[in-house]
C-alpha cells in the first residue's frame, strides 16, 4: 500500500457525528490506498478491495498510532466505498465500508477523512467518453459543468450522510496535453469559450505545452 500526504477540508457542518475530543495538536495519519492494485501503474480494478475490513482497518490505524485515519469515498476507478451514494459502491463490496470505519474510528478517539480523486474517474470516463479523455490511469477529465455537478453531488452527500470528519482531494490536474496529443475535446471546446468569452481558436493556433 502507498503514502497519501493531503490537505484536508474539516467538514464543519458534520460536526454532530465528529470526534467530540478537541482537535488534535499534530495530525498522525496514514492512507491504505485503495487506488491501486500491484505496482504496474494501473488503477485497480472495480471491487478489487471488496472485502476490505473495517474493524481490521481501524485497529490497524489504531496499532500504528494515527488519530486521523485518511481512507476513502471515491476512489480513482470511480466507485464508491459506502452504500446507498449517488455513486455505486464497489462491485461486491462486503462490509458497508466508510460509515462503518467513520463509528468505529470514532469509539476509539480518531479522525476520519474520505478521499475522492479528481482528475482521474474510471467509471466517469466509460460512462461519459464524450466528456473525458479515455479513461488511462493518470489525469484524464477536463472540469465541465457535468463532471462539477457530479463532484458536487458525490462530495456533498458523503459529508452530509457518512459521519466523515472531512475530505480529502487529490489530483486537482487537467488532462496533459501530451496525453492528449494537442487535441481538444468539444466539451473543452465549450469550456474554452466560456472562461474566455470568444469561440474557440482552433488547436493549431494555440502553443503546445
Amino acid at each position: 500500500m502507498l503514502l497519501c500526504l493531503a490537505s484536508f477540508y474539516t467538514a464543519g457542518a458534520a460536526s454532530e457525528t465528529a470526534v467530540k475530543s478537541s482537535q488534535p495538536e499534530t495530525i498522525k495519519s496514514y492512507c491504505l490506498d485503495f487506488n491501486w492494485a500491484g505496482r504496474k501503474g494501473n488503477f485497480a480494478p472495480a471491487g478489487t478491495w471488496k472485502d476490505a475490513d473495517p474493524k481490521a482497518h481501524v485497529a490497524w490505524h489504531k496499532a500504528v498510532g494515527s488519530n486521523v485515519i485518511q481512507t476513502f469515498c471515491v476512489s480513482s476507478n470511480g466507485w464508491a466505498w459506502y452504500k446507498g451514494g449517488p455513486v455505486p459502491e464497489q462491485p461486491g463490496l462486503k462490509h458497508d465500508f466508510l460509515r462503518e470505519v467513520v463509528k468505529l474510528g470514532h469509539k476509539e478517539g480518531m479522525r476520519v477523512m474520505g478521499y475522492f480523486c479528481i482528475a482521474a474517474n474510471t467509471r466517469w470516463g466509460l460512462e461519459n467518453p464524450e466528456l473525458s479523455y479515455g479513461t488511462p490511469s493518470t489525469y484524464h477529465i477536463p472540469y465541465t459543468d457535468e463532471y462539477l455537478a457530479y463532484l458536487s453531488s458525490a462530495i456533498g452527500h458523503a459529508v452530509k450522510t457518512t459521519g466523515i470528519d472531512g475530505f480529502m482531494i487529490d489530483w486537482v490536474w487537467q488532462p496533459k496535453r501530451l496525453s492528449t496529443k494537442g487535441k481538444w475535446i468539444n466539451a473543452e471546446k465549450k469550456l474554452y469559450q466560456q472562461l474566455m468569452a470568444e469561440p474557440f481558436p482552433g488547436e493549431d493556433t494555440l502553443t503546445k505545452a
